[in-house]
Parts: C-alpha cells; sequence; structure tokens
C-alpha cells in the first residue's frame, strides 16, 4: 500500500539504517492523516521539519552543538543528539567574520593563491589565481597543480554553501601537462559525487574553462544586483550626444 524511493545516498548503508528511515516518513504521514481527519480546508496538516531538525539530519556528522533556547537542547537530546544552551552561541565561532568571508568576492586559498566569484545573470564564473603564492620558475607545474587542486577543493565547497545553481565555468590556471588536467579532472569528479545535490563536471572547454553544472534547489545566499547601463538606461539605444 505504499511506495519507495531509495536514492544513492542509501547504497551501502545497512538495512537498519534504511528500515529506520522508513519508519520514521511512516510516522510523518501517520501523523498526516489523523490531523486531516478532523481538519477543516485549508488547514496546515504537517509544519516539516523544524531548523533544529534540518540541522541535525542534513549536516550530520558534526563536532557540536550550541544553541540559544533550552528548548532546543531537549528537543535535540530527543534526537540523540548532545547540545548545550548559550546566551550568544554565534560570537562563540565568530559565525558573523565567517559569513562575510563566505559572501566576499575574493576569497583566499590555504597556500596564498585566491578565488574571484562573480555571479552573473546566465551563470556564476570563477578566476583561480595563484597571488602570493610563486613558487620557483622550474616548479611552475607543480605549483600551479596545487594551487588548482586547492581552488578546486573550495569552489565545490562554497557553491554548495551558498547555494548556487546552473551553469559555472572556473577558469583554472593553465597547466602544460596532460597528466596534471587529468588528474584535477578526476578531483573534480570525486568532489562533485560528494554533492547531495545533482552535480555534474562537463570538462574543459576549447579556452580551458571548466564547465559544470549544479542543480538549482534552493535561492542562492546572495543575488548579485545588476545596474542598467549609464549609457541607454538598459534599452540599448544610446543617442548622438552621448
Amino acid at each position: 500500500g505504499l511506495g519507495l524511493i531509495l536514492r544513492r545516498g542509501a547504497e551501502g548503508e545497512p538495512k537498519e539504517t534504511i528500515a529506520a528511515s522508513i519508519d520514521a516518513q511512516l510516522r510523518i504521514w501517520r501523523a498526516i492523516e489523523k490531523e486531516a481527519e478532523g481538519a477543516a480546508a485549508p488547514a496546515l496538516l504537517w509544519p516539516g521539519r523544524s531548523a533544529l531538525e534540518r540541522s541535525i539530519e542534513d549536516l550530520s556528522p558534526f563536532d557540536n552543538l550550541v544553541t540559544d533556547r533550552p528548548s532546543d537542547v531537549e528537543a535535540a537530546a530527543a534526537l540523540g543528539v548532545d547540545a548545550r544552551c548559550s546566551e550568544r552561541p554565534f560570537a562563540l565561532t565568530g559565525v558573523s567574520e565567517q559569513y562575510r568571508k563566505l559572501c566576499a568576492r575574493r576569497v583566499w586559498l590555504p597556500s596564498g593563491g585566491f578565488l574571484v566569484i562573480d555571479p552573473c545573470e546566465a551563470m556564476t564564473v570563477i578566476d583561480v589565481n595563484t597571488g602570493k603564492f610563486v613558487g620557483s620558475k622550474r616548479d611552475r607545474e607543480a605549483l600551479f597543480l596545487k594551487t588548482n587542486e586547492e581552488a578546486a577543493r573550495l569552489a565545490l565547497r562554497l557553491l554548495r554553501v551558498r547555494g548556487v545553481g546552473g551553469i559555472i565555468l572556473i577558469d583554472f590556471i593553465d597547466m602544460e601537462r596532460e597528466e596534471s588536467r587529468a588528474r584535477l579532472l578526476s578531483l573534480l569528479n570525486e568532489l562533485a559525487l560528494r554533492d547531495p545535490v545533482k552535480c555534474v563536471i562537463h570538462g574543459f572547454t576549447s579556452l580551458g574553462l571548466l564547465e559544470m553544472t549544479r542543480k538549482k534547489t534552493e535561492a542562492p545566499l546572495f543575488q548579485p544586483q545588476f545596474s542598467p547601463c549609464p549609457h541607454c538606461g538598459g534599452s540599448g539605444v544610446v543617442n548622438e550626444e552621448t
């Protein structure tokens, strides 16, 4: 009397884990049916998962859970997670500063290189630069590969955290050896498989740009603001005086 969809993430999971997930869904469905019996339309039958439940289920595993609401501590305990209460949880881990860095156009890499991320109307473009990481001329290929690998890890993480979807172009640093490009492409495909959202690496274009797509499942963390052309105001018509 029911149907199930098992997603890719279920591969290799113990039967007990899958059975527990099915039971959890059935409990929700029974609660919905019970609410529907005496409800007059329009009515909210199920409010969905709370922010706490989404955090625990979607972000697990994590080191610790800190909240500013005592009720969340009790709710987390009911879900089998230990939590502690603090009046200013964001201040403990510098969340505000992390958010500022997350939204930055330029993001530094551990080695001294950096990414420049430009959201456009049709796509998102990411440029990779060596920055402070110069190295010696003899080791330039290894330097470029190291920077590109760091950039790949950070870029795909930022795309996931920022909620970026659609067409994405990444301008990696040019490398001369084919094995270096193959190694970078292999890493990108491995990282794409870890993304809970469908992410496809299409390879390098004839211009050497990495082309990829990521399914749009949510609004991005922030939307770029585009101003009309100062000469034509967006009409495409420029008068002779201008």
